[in-house]
């Protein structure tokens, strides 16, 4: 299967780590600035916080933000019977504590509780 000899590869390596995560972060910052002059086209003044100090977060804020977050994603697929390559592009070696299956059904019933009951 063509889906699974790619599937968690390149993007869950540190290269996937960082790039996404610049890419992430580049997305975000750029649609912040698209909002920040649409407001300042209308009139609106630009999102400020209680002291009023601008609340724009820089883009390595983000950037770290981002690559934390790809990196927790990353780790969650650890414990699944497929588990994940963690070194991939350098090293294609799959890394497996297989701990959960891949559908866990007492995890999709609490996001499912989550979402129709929260």
């Amino acid at each position: 299967m063509k889906y699974l000899e790619w599937h968690r590869g390149p993007t869950h390596g540190p290269l996937g780590i960082v790039g996404l995560g610049l890419v992430t972060a580049g997305v975000v910052w750029i649609g912040r600035r698209i909002r920040d002059q649409r407001a300042a086209a209308r009139g609106d003044s630009p999102a400020k916080t209680i002291d009023g100090v601008d609340d724009d977060a820089s883009f390595m804020m983000l950037a770290a933000v981002s690559m934390v977050g790809i990196l927790l994603h990353m780790l969650m697929d650890l414990p699944t019977s497929y588990g994940t390559r963690l070194l991939s592009p350098f090293d294609w070696h799959w890394f497996a504590v297989d701990w959960l299956p891949i559908v866990d059904i007492y995890l999709l019933i609490v996001l499912v509780v989550s979402v129709f009951g929260g």
